[in-house]
């Protein structure tokens, strides 16, 4: 065996070659010399006998049609046991196209008729909705801030509070093991005006505690606004007192925008308002124990 043959063997094996180089491969295997001078079983015979009428009709089956080739339709042909519609199926009939006339009737009319009732608007949760008095803060984000604690915690050690915005996030370190109940926090700044700007801060602090917090990204190159918190949980129900401090300007002493004590529930309720930057913001907020989380 020369290294041609063996090179097209190899060729072969690897599925390399087209039909017809594969069947002249065979082929000479079959009639090689070697080959020749053994005795051949039947199946060696009828696999020459079937390659050498593969190669001899190649250029036949490789040619193209003379004519396009259609399919004819198949004949269809009525059984004799077949009779003409009675007048009970053609009223069945019509009847039914009368229905589904009178059905697509009512639809198109329904869809044309755009002034008989208002249309549905529907209300997705990334949707901006800067009316939050009668919003609640769902189950599943007060899930959420409970397993994003605990994480935390399970990192660091025990937190004395925890603070995230959009794209930041800030916590403070517990001195010692704390013995107070986790409380959840929303908090929620809207500026005023006509078109209203709004910025929420998911915060975890401790049961009467008091944190004092810079909420994070809330002063991009400016000082951060600053808030202390303390939730007070008294038979189910919690009582923040709070405190915003504003930023002031070089020289001139820091001021308090906003403080008081409010109970608080899921809802967002309404803390206050004040001026800063010739802007009215108003202060939303909702508190919840945070259940899942360590104590």
């Amino acid at each position: 065996m020369n290294e041609l043959e063996l090179t097209q063997l190899s060729q072969l094996c690897d599925g390399e070659l087209d039909n017809t180089a594969m069947v002249g491969v065979l082929l000479n295997v079959l009639d090689s010399p070697e080959a020749k001078e053994r005795p051949q079983t039947e199946s060696q015979r009828t696999l020459r006998d079937l390659l050498r009428l593969r190669q001899t009709t190649a250029a036949w089956r490789n040619r193209e049609p003379t004519k396009t080739i259609l399919p004819t339709s198949p004949m269809i042909t009525l059984d004799k046991s077949s009779r003409p519609m009675t007048n009970v199926a053609v009223w069945v009939a019509t009847a039914a196209c009368a229905v589904c006339l009178l059905l697509m009737g009512v639809v198109v009319g329904q869809y044309l008729n755009v002034g008989t009732a208002a249309p549905e608007v529907l209300i997705t949760e990334d949707a901006p909705e800067l009316n939050v008095s009668s919003q609640v803060v769902r189950a599943e984000r007060r899930r959420q801030l409970a397993e994003v604690f605990a994480f935390h915690e399970s990192v660091v050690g025990p937190l004395s509070w925890y603070a995230a915005a959009e794209n930041a996030e800030d916590l403070a370190m517990a001195s010692g093991d704390p013995q107070s109940a986790p409380v959840g926090l929303v908090l929620r700044f809207t500026t005023q005006g006509q078109q209203p700007e709004s910025q929420e801060y998911t915060i975890v602090c401790r049961d009467r505690s008091s944190a004092s917090i810079k909420l994070p990204g809330s002063g991009p190159g400016e000082e951060p606004v600053l808030v202390r918190l303390t939730p007070i949980t008294e038979r189910g129900e919690i009582a923040l007192q709070y405190c915003v401090v504003l930023p002031g300007a070089p020289g001139i002493a820091d001021a308090m925008g906003l403080s008081g004590r409010r109970s608080l529930g899921a809802n967002l309720d309404e803390l206050g308002e004040f001026a800063f930057d010739a802007k009215s913001i108003r202060v939303e907020a909702s508190a919840w124990l945070l259940e899942g989380a360590g104590a």
